[in-house]
């Protein structure tokens, strides 16, 4: 008997395929292959309203940060940086603290996130 090795994407294009033809009801179907049915809702959703690589896998990584500080902070502490080589992660933050207007200075860096901007 000859193995024949499908890729993710072809699974979920057959999955999706035999998933409209409506021979087996949506769940056993789920069952058969070992997916949870809300994926394989999502599948033949994604397969429904989409463009010839909708069987791809997605990046997971987040669309945004609510926690990434600012750009221009992070401007402020590289140059602090370049400026004064040996300091360290709390020197250039309390500086940048110090350097900003009142307004920003609610909001200019922690030592925690100074580190890594080089």
């Amino acid at each position: 008997m000859v193995w024949q090795a499908q890729s993710v994407e072809e699974q979920r294009r057959e999955f999706v395929r035999i998933a409209d033809q409506g021979t087996i009801p949506f769940r056993a179907l789920c069952r058969r292959v070992g997916l949870s049915p809300p994926t394989g809702y999502k599948w033949r959703e994604r397969a429904d309203g989409a463009d010839g690589d909708w069987a791809q896998d997605r990046s997971r990584r987040p669309r945004q940060s609510p926690t990434q500080t600012a750009a221009e902070t992070e401007a402020r502490v590289v140059a602090l940086r370049a400026q004064y080589p040996a300091w360290g992660d709390a020197s250039c933050s309390g500086c940048s603290r110090r350097r900003a207007s009142p307004r920003c200075q609610r909001r200019a860096p922690l030592p925690t996130s100074c580190i890594g901007m080089d």
